[in-house]
């Protein structure tokens, strides 16, 4: 809808009296539940922000400049636009893609910017066509190509129009016979203002640039050093060391002995002198380890460095109260009940005495008895669920006083607090007395109670004409087809 409608914001006299008196109305309505204001102090700081804002006129549209253009129309006559206003278009327009190229790419600093030059230049025709004459690009990215087509075709007496290329049909007069702009994009260079404050040296390849207002056709070429990241730096800000924020071990080392008390440059209240660190900096700087810095780049990581002192004496400070604590935990003697291990399809299992692993020691025997159970867990058998999700049975005592009723969760107190249970209704848990053949003296078992989990029913089939002549109809071959039912051939041969 909104690209149907133009909107228009006025100017700073009028936003101005428009917010005020909106401020006024709506900040001082006192709710009705808590009786405090709608606004608080810090809300009511923030709106002279937005205010001083608007008294500079930096809200409103500029009164000469049409911040809407026709887009189309669309399918009902009405007129579409494009407006550009704000700074959604460049968030999903260049942003969003930049972040989706470069998420996982882990580009060398050259690939990258050769990356982001290459996805500018293409924006710029599509969009550049589109919103100059209206329709899709449908060329190449090339223009050095029609430049050279084009210096050729100045050459020869035409006695008919020659074909001009799409990205030329607008265009007068050839884009790179302009002279070249002074504009950089991508990494820039440092200037010289900034250069000499911070006392970098220039570049011994300084002010080296490609003459893209020449006929010849240029092609990017990288160093192809995957590794070595600081040369193409310090190039492309002309400058004999990259300038980069703190990342090595002895940048770290050097700015922690600076700062720290009886430092160069020290501090007892406030913040260090970061004008002349970076200065002091730039002479300790060897282009191998330790590079040019900026005082924004010194600033933030003192900041980052202050709070993680003050993490670390804070720590200190509280070290009584957290040596109980920590001695506990840390102790040899510490004992944790861990229960036996169970298989994928009997999570149910538990043993009445939990085993205890203590010391280092101990946990390998522990492993071992986990192994026993588990094996032993194996070799038992489950009951056939036909009619119910989870049944529970007894291995070796059984509990008549259980069965058909439901189970409820228990505490280590309870009756059976060796009975464990997953979250769920009551409904689906019903006990039975086992029915699991008991185990060679040989063998071991494992107490306690099973549980079959899950939806999945297993149903052992029978022969339903053998279970009608008395018989047990499991292994009769009738169970899957009555056809094949062997008490029918034999009552027929008598």
């Amino acid at each position: 809808m909104w690209k149907r409608v133009r909107r228009y914001i006025p100017e700073k006299g009028i936003l101005e009296l428009v917010l005020t008196e909106f401020f006024n109305s709506w900040g001082h309505i006192k709710c009705s539940v808590t009786h405090q204001e709608l606004f608080s102090a810090e809300t009511w700081k923030k709106t002279q922000g937005v205010l001083h804002d608007v008294k500079k006129g930096w809200l409103s549209d500029p009164g000469s400049i049409s911040v809407y253009t026709q887009e189309g129309i669309d399918k009902d006559g009405l007129l579409l636009y494009h407006c550009i206003r704000g700074t959604n278009s460049v968030e999903g327009a260049i942003h969003n893609p930049i972040r989706r190229n470069f998420a996982s790419l882990n580009a060398s600093p050259e690939l990258a910017d050769a990356l982001i030059a290459d996805f500018r230049h293409r924006h710029n025709m599509d969009t550049g066509s589109f919103h100059k004459a209206g329709v899709q690009y449908a060329g190449h990215y090339d223009p050095w190509l029609d430049h050279e087509i084009s210096k050729l075709q100045a050459d020869i007496a035409w006695t008919v129009s020659p074909i001009v290329s799409p990205s030329r049909l607008f265009q007068d007069t050839d884009p790179l016979d302009f002279s070249p702009t002074t504009e950089r994009f991508g990494i820039t260079v440092i200037p010289s203002i900034t250069r000499i404050a911070n006392e970098f040296f220039a570049h011994p390849n300084m002010n080296t640039q490609i003459d893209f207002a020449s006929n010849k056709l240029w092609l990017s070429k990288l160093i192809g050093k995957r590794k070595d990241n600081y040369t193409f730096l310090a190039f492309a800000q002309q400058t004999k060391y990259a300038v980069t924020p703190l990342h090595t071990e002895d940048e770290f080392n050097l700015f922690h002995s600076a700062v720290s008390p009886g430092g160069e440059y020290a501090s007892a209240s406030g913040l260090p002198n970061f004008d002349h660190m970076a200065q002091w900096w730039s002479e300790k700087a060897n282009g191998k380890t330790i590079f040019y810095k900026l005082r924004e780049h010194l600033a933030v990581y003192y900041k980052t460095w202050n709070e993680h002192r003050q993490e670390k004496q804070t720590i200190l400070a509280s070290q009584p109260q957290r040596r109980p604590h920590e001695k506990r935990i840390r102790s040899t003697t510490y004992v944790s009940h861990v229960l036996p291990a169970a298989k994928r399809h009997q999570p149910g299992i538990t043993n009445k005495e939990a085993e205890t692993v203590s010391t280092t020691a101990d946990i390998m025997a522990a492993h071992d008895i986990l192994v026993q159970n588990a094996e032993a867990s194996s070799s038992s058998a489950f009951s056939v669920i036909q009619d119910q999700d989870v049944v529970m049975q007894d291995t070796n005592s059984p509990h008549s006083g259980l069965a058909n009723q439901d189970t409820i969760m228990q505490g280590p107190d309870a009756p059976y607090p060796e009975l464990y249970s997953m979250p769920g209704p009551s409904s689906d848990i019903n006990m039975h007395q086992s029915a699991i053949p008991a185990l060679p003296p040989n063998q071991l078992s494992t107490s306690g109670l099973y549980a079959v989990w899950g939806k999945e029913k297993v149903t052992i089939r029978r022969c339903m004409i053998c279970v009608q002549a008395g018989r047990d109809g499991k292994s009769c071959k009738g169970k899957n087809n009555r056809k094949n039912c062997e008490f029918i051939e034999v009552r027929s041969l008598n």
